[in-house]
């Protein structure tokens, strides 16, 4: 009996999959389960480098519907604990979408449904004991009464209680903004929500928020018809900390679609938006807005490509970097990439790099500590992703915010060859204006021939070839910096990131 349970526990812990490129390199996990879809959104990092990570599974009978489960992670991706599968009791999903750690606590904010209905969530806070793991409460904090669908996009916490945000259904109105405090065991201090203009449309604070000493920051929308609509502003918004009372707003966008989603304060306490805007640029791309923490708009920058643009996330690195998270089709290596963009306090765009397989990774929120980025998300490439119809698995990602590094991606399109007949071989990397490609296993794979394309660092094909032999020396001549290698034969899709100094 006792080898049964031991059995058990090991097959429980490696359901994650580990990528690790040495102990101060970038890494990433993900937590899936074959056959059914796995989501992650809130992250954060204690002060030690511990990394706190809210994954929603479908993971209990009838496996249609999500329940949280919370992992404690080293710096060098190493489990230290997870948590018991949560879920309401009710049966329907529930989800954690944003997470902060405070000492000896990690709460967890989102929503919990109480039918089939997504229309019908309440909105939930967690808190979670830094140690073990273990659950100290659960709570649904909706208003009372309450009209429908609530959830918390924001959370903070404080010595004298937390401070929640989100979106709520009023009585008379479709969506509002919604800000509330609970003390530190969940009970309710104040709650007021906002409906811009008093115009009864479907508005909500659905982005981050933050806070000083006298005032909350909530980013999110107003002035759309509904959820689908392809219409309503951006907004800031800011309320009195004591009460919640609104105190004013400032909106961004144009005649078409535009979202806050991503709130930051930097240490010198301005304040960083971000989202999607359907008004300005190429279709649905990025915007980086800063503003004042009396509403003034510093500057406002856009950036994508032909595809789409989402971004949902940003930090700040003291008052001077600000890494730009989100999720591109018009850049990088498959169907959307993730993407991270390093700017500065003026708005100078310092660098940028893309991550992802040959299908879809999407980014959903961001923490750091020490230079280094943990982004979480979700992936159709790696995991149980490569193997079960591209499902999504739950992501988590780190990178070296500092140097711009992020572990090496490699998928596949067969299940035929296992990972180590995929291996195709570049060296030297870095290399000047040469380099070689080696196929160890082309024979007994059958592979007649292999395609290689170069991109550029904003996923610009500048080189195009094909080999036949299983072994080719390429010779280039373009500039010193970072370019990716995407290699396709008849049996695999792998890219490669190469540099070239000369």
């Amino acid at each position: 009996m006792k080898k049964i349970k031991l059995f058990l526990f090991y097959f429980f812990l490696i359901n994650i999959s580990i990528k690790v490129f040495g102990q101060v390199s970038p890494w990433y996990i993900t937590r899936g389960i074959s056959g059914q879809v796995d989501e992650a959104w809130g992250v954060d990092v204690d002060s030690s480098g511990n990394i706190y990570w809210a994954v929603e599974e479908k993971d209990q009978w009838p496996f249609w519907y999500f329940n949280i489960v919370l992992f404690k992670i080293d710096a060098n991706a190493q489990p230290i604990w997870q948590s018991t599968s949560w879920g309401s009791g009710t049966g329907f999903n529930d989800k954690a979408f944003v997470t902060k750690v405070n000492g000896a606590v990690v709460y967890l904010g989102g929503r919990t449904d109480s039918t089939a209905n997504n229309t019908s969530g309440d909105a939930l806070v967690m808190s979670y004991n830094t140690i073990n793991g273990n659950l100290n409460w659960a709570k649904n904090i909706s208003p009372n009464p309450d009209f429908g669908y609530q959830e918390i996009d924001g959370l903070m916490i404080q010595p004298d209680g937390i401070y929640v945000s989100g979106w709520t259904q009023g009585q008379t109105t479709s969506m509002d903004f919604l800000v509330q405090k609970i003390d530190l065991s969940g009970n309710p201090l104040w709650i007021n929500s906002w409906d811009y203009n008093s115009f009864g449309k479907f508005d909500g604070g659905n982005g981050h928020m933050a806070m000083d000493n006298n005032f909350l920051y909530v980013a999110g929308h107003v002035n759309r018809a509904n959820i689908a609509s392809f219409d309503g502003q951006m907004d800031l918004a800011c309320f009195n900390r004591s009460n919640g009372t609104y105190q004013w707003n400032v909106t961004w966008g144009g005649s078409s679609y535009d979202d806050g989603l991503g709130l930051t304060m930097s240490s010198d306490s301005m304040l960083y938006v971000v989202g999607y805007t359907g008004s300005f640029g190429n279709g649905s791309q990025t915007y980086f807005n800063k503003f004042s923490r009396t509403g003034q708009l510093k500057w406002s920058r856009l950036w994508g490509g032909s595809g789409t643009e989402d971004c949902r996330a940003l930090v700040s690195d003291g008052d001077s970097i600000i890494y730009v998270v989100g999720t591109t089709s018009s850049y990088g290596n498959g169907a959307k990439d993730i993407f991270v963009l390093k700017y500065d306090s003026a708005g100078t765009l310092k660098n940028s790099l893309y991550w992802g397989g040959a299908y879809n990774e999407v980014a959903s929120d961001v923490a750091i500590h020490e230079g280094y980025l943990y982004i979480t998300g979700t992936t159709e490439s790696f995991g149980n992703g490569s193997t079960d119809g591209h499902k999504t698995d739950a992501l988590l990602l780190k990178i070296n915010g500092r140097t711009m590094q992020a572990p090496d991606s490699i998928t596949t399109f067969s299940n035929e060859i296992d990972e180590k007949n995929q291996e195709i071989s570049v060296f030297p990397n870095p290399c000047n204006s040469l380099f070689v490609l080696q196929s160890k296993h082309r024979n007994e794979l059958q592979i007649k021939k292999t395609e290689f394309k170069v991109y550029d660092i904003v996923g610009q094909e500048i080189f195009k070839s094909e080999i036949q032999d299983e072994k080719a020396e390429i010779h280039f001549d373009l500039p010193d910096g970072i370019y990716f290698l995407k290699l396709e034969t008849n049996k695999s899709v792998q890219t490669k990131k190469i540099v070239v100094q000369k």
